[in-house]
């Protein structure tokens, strides 16, 4: 069978129309180049197939019993599932004002009968790459949305736990997964932290994992090969593991190391029930994602740090009954004890340089 020439992969089109023969004929003439076809006989069984089918194309007869072409077409173009699929209009009606009519009920394009197969070819074969182009155009916005929020919540979220619940969501809704998952690394390869977002519900939170994630699951294959990669089917690769307290296993994962040319300092990696859900443009996505956070990720575990030591000393100089005064590069007071503040009169709140 020859390959159409509307995209890689084979393109759809809904044949509506009540006479049985000009359905065959269309299909025949459309299946030779290529083309998956759906038939529907009436108005109202191609709105519904439409809908649940989500062809490239609809060839659409005008004159029908019951709801005709114009009335069919114009319910597609209003409904938000169906309103992108572009719509030929086939009819025998020549005068201006039935062109008009369809033009106004959302057509975009007319093929009149009878028709040349070559016309009809050109037709469908040039609707359905400009669908395509507005559906490339569309992704590449979303995903440009998508890298600026991200670079918004990394830029302006120091919490590691909030930042990355940010991104895991964002990054989830983008691409349609169910659940996504963070594992922050230490030097050494340990977990230190686990962040679960599934749809609809609240982050989890652990602090570590089962050992046999690591050394037999997919977040230590992603950590040991430091590269991308889809899993089409979970339950049939090897490196999928699943634990006896899971639910369902997934269709399909994709993952990415969150590394530097040093170290890896966490893996990020979504599920979909759907298996070989995701695409190459999914992983060529969550690659940049991986990228762009990874040194974000390095500086709230920083910040985590310095936090935690500041708390400590804090402690430790509230306990202390000596008088105590921490000063920073430029002499600026960053800490003072209780006694300090007695001793040499200071209000700690006016004086202690938190910036």
């Amino acid at each position: 069978m020859a390959s159409n020439r509307s995209g890689e992969r084979d393109a759809s089109v809904l044949i509506v129309d009540d006479r049985v023969e000009n359905r065959l004929l269309l299909s025949s003439q459309l299946a030779r180049d290529g083309y998956q076809i759906l038939q529907a006989a009436t108005g109202a069984e191609g709105i519904e197939m439409a809908r649940e089918a989500q062809p490239d194309l609809i060839l659409l007869d005008v004159m029908m019993p019951e709801l005709d072409g114009f009335e069919a077409c114009r319910r597609l173009k209003a409904d938000p599932r169906s309103a992108g699929i572009p719509v030929i209009m086939v009819t025998a009606l020549r005068e201006v004002q039935y062109r008009i009519k369809g033009i106004e009920a959302g057509a975009d394009e007319f093929l009149s009968r009878p028709h040349h197969r070559e016309e009809l070819l050109v037709r469908v074969g040039a609707l359905i790459q400009l669908k395509r182009a507005r559906e490339r155009l569309e992704e590449e916005r979303n995903r440009m949305q998508l890298l600026y929020q991200i670079s918004r919540a990394i830029s302006t979220e120091l919490d590691l736990r909030q930042m990355m619940t940010t991104i895991i969501s964002q990054t989830q809704a983008a691409v349609g997964a169910t659940e996504g998952t963070i594992l922050l690394l230490d030097e050494a390869g340990a977990v230190t932290r686990r962040i679960t977002v599934q749809a609809g519900e609240a982050p989890k939170v652990h602090d570590s994992v089962t050992n046999r994630v690591m050394r037999e699951g997919f977040a230590g294959w992603l950590l040991r090969h430091n590269e991308g990669v889809i899993i089409e089917d979970a339950i049939n690769d090897e490196r999928w593991l699943t634990l006896p307290d899971d639910e369902a296993p997934p269709g399909a994962v994709i993952g990415v190391p969150l590394a530097r040319s040093d170290r890896v300092v966490g893996v990020l990696f979504l599920m979909h029930p759907e298996k070989g859900y995701f695409t190459g443009e999914h992983l060529a996505l969550l690659e940049t994602i991986g990228a762009q956070i990874t040194t974000s990720i390095e500086n709230a575990f920083l910040f985590d740090e310095i936090s935690e030591e500041r708390r400590k000393l804090t402690a430790i100089l509230a306990q202390s009954t000596d008088a105590i005064i921490v000063v920073g590069q430029q002499w600026e007071i960053t800490l003072l004890n209780k006694a300090a503040s007695t001793l040499f009169s200071l209000d700690r709140e006016t004086v202690v340089d938190v910036a």
